[in-house]
């Protein structure tokens, strides 16, 4: 990952976000998939890149005991679309 823009820690997992992608892993996350989607396995001791907001502009990211937040910059109707594909 190249241009590091924000890291965040939880309890058991890790999130870092370069200028258009995004890595998580963790042992055991408490809720949800670490932005693996709905695959198997939710979770991963190794980095895994979140396809699913691989292209957008992640400006933060913060995390608590249960949860995780990924902030984007919505600049461009390519980004709207990418976004959409998650809803």
């Amino acid at each position: 990952m190249i241009g590091i823009r924000s890291v965040a820690t939880g309890q058991s997992s890790s999130i870092v976000t370069a200028e258009k992608s995004e890595a998580t892993w963790g042992n055991r996350p408490m809720f949800g998939e670490l932005s693996c989607g709905e695959v198997k396995p939710k979770s991963s001791a190794k980095p895994k890149i979140a396809d699913a907001l691989e292209g957008l502009t992640v400006t933060k990211v913060a995390m608590g005991i249960v949860f995780s937040v990924t902030l984007l910059r919505i600049a461009e109707d390519a980004d709207e679309n990418i976004l959409d594909k998650l809803q």
